[in-house]
């Protein structure tokens, strides 16, 4: 009879367990569905400029920018359209020209403009 005894005490401790660990599983699983998770920041625009701000007309210069942030989508009008979140490209402007920056990921857009004076 002793080992019958303690057949059954392992019987009653395996369910115990058994049943330790679903809930345990299930507390997992809530807890990880019901985490909140950190927004998205929206964009930050550390540079946009041009190398020189006033040039004779149809001179070049150069637009810099840098964007942080995750996912961002970057466009820069007129003229370049859908740029990397980081870069530069030369313009030659024909008269005074505001160029604009948007960028946009799930947090938000910002934008910012940098102008070039012609003379």
């Amino acid at each position: 009879m002793p080992a019958i005894r303690f057949c059954r005490k392992g019987l009653v401790m395996l369910r115990r367990l058994a049943i330790l660990f679903v809930i345990g599983c299930a507390l997992v699983s809530l807890a990880a569905a019901c985490s909140p998770t950190a927004p998205t920041a929206a964009p930050i625009v550390s540079l946009f400029a041009a190398d020189n701000s006033r040039i004779a007309v149809n001179t070049p210069t150069t637009l810099r920018w840098d964007v942080i942030g995750k996912d961002v989508v970057c466009r820069i009008d007129p003229a370049l359209g859908n740029v990397p979140a980081a870069g530069s490209a030369e313009v030659r402007p024909t008269a005074t020209t505001t160029y604009t920056l948007a960028c946009t990921n799930v947090g938000g857009t910002v934008t910012r403009s940098a102008t070039i004076t012609t003379f």
